[in-house]
């Protein structure tokens, strides 16, 4: 291993060169290359969709397009209204409703004749003015709208209308609160139900227009239809016209709105996402401040942050040109190449400033520099490569991408930090100043921060010595503290908590939860694969004990159930004049038979998105409050064992039948799910690879586990402190420990590196310990300020993960920092830790004392 570090310590030095005696072609490569990832960018594709987060074979996503392909899609916009008269009943209630649904209505039948307008999406509007209520004539079943296109202008035309409405079991908390103060309105979408081959036609899918074959045979996953993901741009699109509609004086002035689903976040979706990039550009500036007070040089400046932009161009230029779909994470990976590149560039400046200082000529610094740092950064970018690698395991597809980018982000940086910062370096060059007439060309008013810090450094040795098991007692106190505190951490994501506690979306969530049928809903799709099953009592009956034991054992989760059960139920009643004794499954197949037939003849729309034209296939939609994914994922292993033995006990007459939980939440658990069980799995390996790499690199089993130990509290301390405060891990905070070893690790390998070198070079432990610290110590530092910051302002994000990753982020990276100036020194000393050591020339050490010099502006 040493002879392979020498190697690459004299391959770096001879970089500089090497490119410089081919500049032109070397930059003719780099801004070709460039050019054509730049036109990359124009191919990027975003996926917000949670459908992108699986294998498009995944079981979960065949089951997830059946339904689709059977009942049209469950995305929906709900839109809780709030009268200002506190009544949805009164009078002006009613009629204002009644004008913004026409509008509505009109504006979607006139949007079908403009291309791309966001409400051909638009497949139907349902409220309490086209509410269809079932009523029984002359031995047939037929039905009307509940308020129609005239409101009753008398009080007693308006109590008729809530007296029916109150009649109709599936009608409150749907249209109405039990105090009527608040309203829905379901604005009913083809979003998810746009099937591929017809996703460039215009015009919205509806329930009518899909085909209701039975699956054909060789299986659901070969054979089933495939439709189109969803854009976030879609949903903002949507989102846009309905409130151009809804904010009208006329309607606003009377109502007050509460929208939730997909479409009603998908805004503040995006503004977090600009947020994020706003905190990068905040970020850049107070790195670009950094530069300036480190080197007072302008190049200094630029090239750091060229290095920077360009290695973000590359990435997403490579991952838009492989077609991969980039999602919000992005900005997360941008993050990371910002902070990472500029920590490479710092330290090949930093090492070639300080050969400038001492007297060399421009080449012969980069030649040191290089010589001197590029083990070091190229030993760093592995270990952060590596570390961010481990996340690929984790099977959802946007992480895997995440992790190819941060991959890249990595890596590009060092890429260009070797091969093109030596041109620009000769392009132009970075001032220097002696020591000498530093304090004339220094502004008085600009303080010398490397002084200060120079000064502070030269304490932190004398301090370790005087009690260096004390201090490794309290690190280790720390440590265990960050242990137990991680095991008290529980992951729960939840579906809008992301978002700030005050934005109006959570304030939706918290009130349609409140006072209607709740935020979210599942779906339970059945297929009994029998033509006519659903005619069947004994399978109307299985069903409704199962809506029954759901709604029952899980009280604070399901609002309520609504299946073709409850339609045949609703319906034979009314077929017996209102009999309360009627309001059940008819015992017979004939009579099951009948009141289907009535019933779709007097609403054959409701009942297809219940129920197949040919009866084998069905839905049981489930309606539930917002929870966590902790809440959820405990109710959900129950939910499944009273699926299944309902399953089973059907299986026992139709044994080809299947049974599957599908719908857009219970896809968002099970990714939570499959991400937290692959981020353990994804921290265990980041840990076993970077402790792999750490005994190859130092050589010995001593100096590994030296190296490791410092890396372990930073990366444990963010999952501590989450779980000593209480705070619920979510999918971004998820990614810390993975993304905080690799970044802590940048330091230790530079720290010892630089000590190995100083005590082959000097022989003497506390000597080598004393340069190291006072040399390494000031680049240490910088890059420390400069990735804390770098993820430190993501502590701001309204963004409740992303602030989390930011605020804990910083202070793992801060922890790393005091680990490598106190407790590793500290483990060096009591532990003893050499390295064996070969004969030097006199001109060799002169070359490596010099090579060692401090960083001083």
């Amino acid at each position: 291993m040493k002879r392979l570090m020498n190697w690459l310590a004299q391959y770096f030095s001879q970089v500089p060169d090497k490119v410089l005696r081919r500049k032109r072609l070397v930059w003719i490569l780099f801004i070709a290359a460039t050019v054509f990832l730049v036109a990359g960018m124009g191919k990027v594709k975003f996926d917000t969709s949670i459908e992108g987060w699986f294998d498009k074979n995944d079981p979960l996503i065949v089951a997830f397009d059946w339904f689709h392909h059977d009942f049209g899609s469950d995305d929906h916009l709900y839109v809780v209204y709030e009268p200002k008269d506190g009544d949805v009943f009164s009078d002006q209630s009613l009629a204002t409703l009644l004008k913004l649904q026409q509008e509505i209505e009109q504006r979607v039948t006139e949007a079908q004749a403009v291309e791309g307008s966001a409400l051909q999406h638009v497949v139907k509007v349902n409220s309490l003015i086209n509410a269809r209520v079932t009523y029984a004539e002359d031995g047939s079943l037929r039905s009307r709208r509940l308020v129609g296109d005239k409101v009753p202008d008398t009080e007693a035309g308006r109590k008729r209308v809530r007296e029916v409405a109150e009649s109709q079991r599936s009608f409150p908390l749907q249209y109405f609160s039990k105090d009527y103060k608040y309203g829905g309105m379901i604005i009913e979408t083809d979003f998810g139900a746009i099937p591929l081959e017809a996703a460039q036609a215009s015009g919205p899918v509806s329930v009518e227009s899909l085909s209701f074959d039975a699956p054909a045979e060789g299986g659901y996953a070969q054979q089933r239809p495939q439709f189109k993901s969803t854009d976030l741009a879609d949903y903002v699109a949507l989102m846009d016209e309905v409130e151009l509609i809804l904010n009208k004086p006329e309607y606003a002035d009377h109502f007050e709105y509460y929208p939730v689903g997909s479409t009603a976040a998908a805004e503040y979706n995006v503004a977090m996402i600009s947020e994020m990039g706003v905190l990068n550009m905040v970020a850049l500036i107070i790195i670009m401040v950094l530069l300036w007070v480190l080197f007072r040089s302008f190049s200094a400046v630029v090239w750091p942050i060229s290095i920077v932009v360009l290695s973000t161009v590359w990435m997403v230029g490579i991952t838009a040109w492989l077609g991969l779909p980039i999602t919000g994470f992005v900005m997360v990976a941008v993050m990371l190449a910002l902070a990472l590149g500029v920590a490479d560039t710092v330290h090949v400046m930093s090492a070639y400033l300080t050969s400038r200082r001492n007297g060399l000529d421009h080449r012969e610094a980069l030649r040191h520099g290089f010589r001197h740092v590029g083990v070091a950064c190229l030993l760093t970018t592995v270990a952060n490569a590596v570390a961010v690698a481990a996340l690929s395991i984790t099977p959802i597809v946007p992480i895997q991408v995440f992790a190819f980018m941060c991959v890249l982000g990595v890596s590009l940086p060092f890429f260009f930090s070797v091969y093109l910062l030596p041109l620009m370096l000769d392009l132009w060059t970075p001032k220097t100043s002696t020591t000498a007439d530093k304090a004339g060309k220094r502004g008085s008013w600009l303080p010398n921060i490397s002084e200060w810090l120079s000064r502070k450094l030269e304490g932190v040795l004398p301090a370790v010595e005087k009690r260096p098991k004390s201090i490794i007692a309290v690190f280790m106190a720390i440590f265990a503290l960050c242990i137990y505190g991680a095991s008290q951490t529980v992951v729960d994501t939840d579906p809008v908590g992301t978002f700030p506690q005050d934005s109006k979306i959570r304030q939706s969530v918290r009130l349609v939860d409140a006072n209607m049928m709740g935020a979210q809903s599942m779906e339970i799709y059945i297929d009994l694969d029998e033509i006519n099953g659903f005619h069947d009592p004994f399978v109307l009956k299985t069903i409704e004990k199962l809506q029954a034991t759901l709604e029952q054992q899980h009280p604070d989760l399901i609002v309520r159930t609504t299946s073709v059960v409850n339609t045949v139920k609703e319906s034979y009643q009314v077929l017996h004049l209102g009999q309360e004794d009627k309001y059940r499954v008819p015992d017979t197949v004939n009579e099951v038979s009948q009141t289907l037939f009535l019933f779709n003849q007097s609403n054959p729309e409701d009942r297809r998105r219940m129920v197949a034209d040919n009866y084998d296939r069905a839905r049981i939609s489930v309606r539930l409050y917002n929870r966590g994914s902790h809440q959820y994922t405990e109710a959900w292993e129950a939910m499944q064992v009273e699926i299944d033995q309902a399953a089973a006990q059907i299986q026992q007459k139709y044994p080809n039948a299947m049974v599957a939980i599908t719908g857009m939440l219970p896809l968002m658990m099970q990714g939570s799910d499959m991400l937290t069980t692959g981020e353990l799995q994804s921290f265990g390996l980041a840990l076993v690879l970077v402790s792999i790499m750490l005994l190859l690199i130092f050589g010995t089993v001593k100096a590994g586990i030296i190296a490791l130990v410092p890396n372990l509290i930073p990366a444990l301390l963010a999952y501590g402190a989450l779980g000593l405060l209480g705070i619920p891990l979510d999918i971004t905070t998820m990614m810390i420990a993975p993304i905080i070893i690799g970044i802590a690790i940048d330091d230790t390998v530079h720290f010892i590196t630089r000590y190995r070198s100083e005590y082959e070079l000097l022989g003497d432990i506390r000597k080598a310990l004393d340069v190291t610290i006072r040399e390494t110590g000031h680049s240490v530092a910088f890059t420390t300020a400069v990735l804390g910051l770098g993820f430190g302002v993501m502590a701001f994000a309204a963004d409740a993960g992303a602030s989390n990753l930011g605020t804990f982020g910083f202070a793992a990276i801060l922890m790393g920092l005091l680990n490598d100036l106190f407790l590793l020194p500290a483990l060096i000393l009591v532990f003893h830790l050499t390295f064996p050591r070969e004969r030097t020339s006199a001109s060799q050490s002169a070359n490596a004392n010099l090579s060692a010099s401090g960083v001083e502006p």
